[in-house]
């Protein structure tokens, strides 16, 4: 695609000084036999990949951290809602908790923080999760408790 685009940016530029009236399709063919006969066009275009790659690689690598982040809020919020409900009815810790259940053995806080350190708790989040766990324990107890 970059290379197209750059093969197009040539020759509208030489449209545009009226060195050729039309721009013409570029195919695989022509790429092929025009590279092939003009080798500091073959750079030129080694060096436009290896640009658009990087460029592509930054814009994933943003995507990657703002997701991350998105969700490291999240993680952390329910984690700390848990913890919450799980000192509070069972009276133990959270991790305690998912190991008995074999769930969890590892803090996912830290492992969310060791990728997401300026990640934080949204208290709002926490306390919901907090209030549904509870709300849970007690429908389960008020059925069959």
């Amino acid at each position: 695609m970059a290379v197209t685009a750059f093969l197009y940016g040539r020759e509208y530029g030489l449209c545009e000084a009226g060195a050729i009236e039309s721009i013409p399709l570029i195919n695989a063919d022509d790429t092929a036999a025009l590279i092939k006969g003009r080798p500091d066009l073959k750079e030129q275009l080694k060096e436009v990949r290896n640009i658009s790659a990087d460029g592509v690689r930054k814009v994933a690598e943003t995507l990657q951290y703002a997701v991350g982040q998105a969700h490291a809020v999240e993680v952390l919020s329910q984690w700390e809602g848990f913890g919450r409900f799980c000192r509070k009815h069972p009276r133990l810790e959270p991790l305690t908790v998912m190991t008995a259940f074999k769930l969890w053995r590892d803090d996912p806080a830290a492992e969310v923080l060791a990728s997401h350190p300026d990640a934080r708790t949204n208290e709002g989040k926490a306390a919901h999760w907090e209030g549904n766990w509870g709300s849970e324990w007690k429908r389960w107890f008020d059925r069959y408790g």
